[in-house]
């Protein structure tokens, strides 16, 4: 959901999806994302940074999950 209030879906085959993580040396995390078949859609980028590296964790977990069923 955006700051706007509009709201968005984005669906994702977990065998095809790709999360991606660019960091900072400093700052840490700087950007996610979920990646698939031409669809690149970031995510969290509200979050804080502690709380994104949790996120990301967690979030990495979840898809190596689905991807394993």
């Amino acid at each position: 959901t955006a700051p706007s209030g509009k709201s968005e879906a984005h669906r994702f085959n977990p065998f095809w999806a790709r999360f991606s993580v660019a960091r900072h040396a400093e700052i840490g995390i700087t950007r996610m994302a979920v990646e698939a078949q031409g669809q690149n859609v970031p995510i969290g980028g509200f979050l804080n940074p502690d709380d994104r590296e949790s996120f990301a964790s967690a979030f990495s977990r979840a898809l190596a999950t689905a991807k394993a069923r």
